[in-house]
C-alpha cells in the first residue's frame, strides 16, 4: 500500500522480488516497471503471507 504524491489518493500494487530488483506491478502503468523508475510512490506498509511492515518516512 502507497500513497500516489500526484494524485494525492492512496493505491495498491504488487511487488515482486526479482534476482536484485523489485518490480512492480500497477494497473495505472501499462508495463511492469522497476521500484526505481517510480517516484511518484511513498510507500505506507507491505503485507505479505507471513508479515507486515509499516513505512515511516525518511
Amino acid at each position: 500500500m502507497l500513497q500516489d504524491t500526484n494524485l494525492r489518493v492512496p493505491h495498491a500494487v504488487l511487488a515482486v522480488a526479482d534476482q536484485n530488483d523489485i518490480l512492480i506491478l500497477d494497473n495505472q502503468i501499462q508495463e511492469v516497471v522497476s521500484h526505481q523508475a517510480i517516484v511518484h510512490y511513498l510507500p505506507v506498509y507491505s503485507i505479505n503471507e507471513q508479515h507486515w511492515w509499516i513505512h515511516l518516512p525518511d
